[in-house]
């Protein structure tokens, strides 16, 4: 049997480093404060389908958003939502769906939060 060699020192924290640089890349992608804006405010957030006489669907709508505490996540993450909504000319958005995880890399929570958009017929 031949000596196996173990990889240098220096490899394994440069290894370490772009790992770390990668995965933190990503999160930065993820904003930490999200103004509502005007239009944005006027969106309603709702969790049942509103009354399909007087509301139609538009599509699916998104927001994402990452801080340290996760009900300042969760209040950014629902802004993006309100904002995504009212981009795509809805005044309702029903939230379908709310994940959040630990960003361990950078310390914050991520949250994301996905809904369905309505606007009046």
């Amino acid at each position: 049997m031949g000596i196996r060699r173990l990889p240098s020192l220096l490899s394994v924290i440069l290894f370490v480093s772009a790992s770390a640089s990668v995965v933190v890349g990503c999160e930065e992608a993820v904003p930490q404060k999200i103004v509502l804006t005007s239009v944005g405010e006027q969106v309603e957030l709702v969790s049942e389908p509103p009354n399909s006489d007087i509301y139609i669907e538009i599509g699916e709508v998104s927001g994402r958003a990452m801080a340290v505490e996760k009900h300042d996540a969760l209040n950014a993450a629902r802004n993006a939502l309100r904002n995504a909504t009212a981009a795509k000319n809805g005044t309702i958005v029903r939230i379908d769906n709310v994940n959040a995880r630990v960003a361990w890399e950078v310390g914050m929570t991520v949250v994301v939060v996905t809904g369905t958009a309505y606007r009046t017929k």
